[in-house]
């Protein structure tokens, strides 16, 4: 309901791979709302070709923040704190309709939050990813070596 008080805003619902379209598919039928359901497109394009992510609880909010794209983080039944309290500067909460309206627009357009938004997200990501640079299964690999080695 919220995306549909805005004008050129298009959805795209990523899916888990467990996750059945269906489900979505009918909500947005009822809602008279065109969206893309897919869980078959790649997540990190997805990521990077989108304005915004909103995710209720999932590793794609630190993901999307590792690319540095805005992200509202949605909770229209329970509170809960998924990322901890220093999450709290990088990502937009919402837990209601009226709320994520106003952090889609934030999000959006508000060019002083995504100053803001860019340097804690920055620091966000220095205090809860080790190193971006598509080495960890390298070094996964290594430490495991390593403790093999002090066993045999």
């Amino acid at each position: 309901k919220a995306l549909k008080q805005l004008e050129n805003a298009a959805l795209v619902v990523k899916l888990h791979p467990k996750e059945e379209p269906s489900v979505y598919k009918q909500v947005l039928k009822e809602m008279q709302y065109k969206a893309i359901v897919s869980k078959d497109i790649d997540l990190y394009e997805t990521i990077a070709c989108s304005d915004v992510v909103i995710a209720i609880h999932s590793t794609a909010i630190l993901e999307a923040l590792a690319l540095e794209m805005p992200v509202i983080q949605l909770n229209l039944m329970e509170k809960y704190d998924v990322f901890g309290k220093t999450a709290k500067k990088a990502i937009i909460f919402a837990d209601s309709e009226k709320k994520l309206l106003h952090a889609i627009r934030m999000a959006l357009h508000d060019k002083p939050y995504l100053r803001e938004f860019s340097k804690k997200t920055k620091k966000f990501i220095s205090q809860y990813f080790y190193k971006i640079d598509g080495k960890s299964t390298e070094r996964f690999i290594s430490i495991l070596e390593k403790m093999l080695k002090k066993e045999a």
